[in-house]
């Protein structure tokens, strides 16, 4: 076999684990195993932390104040 089919399909293997690995380590994301109203009130149950090599992060969308809001001064 020609040495270059040999690297073009050890190139090809490499890019589908690499693929793979990418899918599954950064754009798998987690879903949330509990109900929002389980994690709040006086006694809340909360799940086991899940130790991940990239940690999910949601963030939030920034939203504006409304036309001619703002926010209330404290004293």
């Amino acid at each position: 076999m020609k040495t270059w089919i040999r690297w073009s399909s050890a190139g090809v293997i490499g890019l589908a684990v690499l693929g793979a690995a990418t899918w599954e380590l950064v754009l798998r994301p987690e879903n949330a195993s509990l109900p929002v109203t389980a994690g709040t009130g006086p006694h809340p149950d909360l799940p086991q932390p899940n130790h991940t090599l990239f940690p999910t992060v949601n963030v939030a969308t920034p939203v504006g104040w409304a036309e001619g809001k703002s926010a209330a001064k404290t004293n």
